[in-house]
């Protein structure tokens, strides 16, 4: 009898596939997909970390070259330029343009880093600084895209990039 249901299935004339190979064969390709999907998944998030990281390391040293430049022999440091608006040379805390709306000069401008890419659909984070004159250092923080109300993190370190929302 095994010898002949073989010769049967050799005989079939048709050539097409049976619901049961197709339905297998779409299962497969579900799953692989679902596979590479959360990979890519991982990967934007992972690349969206590193590039926040990145540019907060750049804007860190951007702030403390313009410091190191501007500090004076006695080790002070006049951040009016920065703080007032009735200075007579003005700056910007814009770290997304070379000149912020009223032409006041920011870190870019001035040639200590090159402006970040504008803030637009996609981006998951942005980044604020200011200066605090107590410690001389640059204050550095990491907003949300949409507003600087919402803040990632409190450190004011690159580590605050791992507060972003995947």
């Amino acid at each position: 009898m095994g010898q002949r249901m073989n010769t049967k299935w050799q005989q079939r004339t048709d050539a097409g596939f049976s619901l049961i190979e197709i339905l297998i064969s779409v299962v497969i390709l579900g799953i692989l997909s679902a596979i590479v999907t959360v990979s890519v998944g991982g990967a934007l998030y992972s690349a969206n970390l590193k590039q926040c990281k990145t540019d907060f390391g750049t804007a860190t040293l951007a702030a403390n070259a313009w410091l190191n430049d501007n500090t004076n022999a006695d080790g002070t440091v006049d951040f009016s330029s920065w703080n007032s608006s009735t200075a007579s040379v003005r700056y910007s805390y814009d770290l997304y343009s070379s000149a912020d709306s009223s032409g006041n000069k920011t870190l870019a401008g001035l040639g200590y880093m090159q402006s970040f890419p504008a803030v637009g659909t996609g981006s998951k984070y942005q980044l604020g600084w200011t200066w605090s004159t107590a410690t001389k250092q640059a204050v550095i923080s990491v907003y949300s895209p949409v507003t600087t109300g919402v803040r990632y993190g409190s450190t004011n370190t690159s580590a605050d990039c791992d507060s972003m929302p995947r």
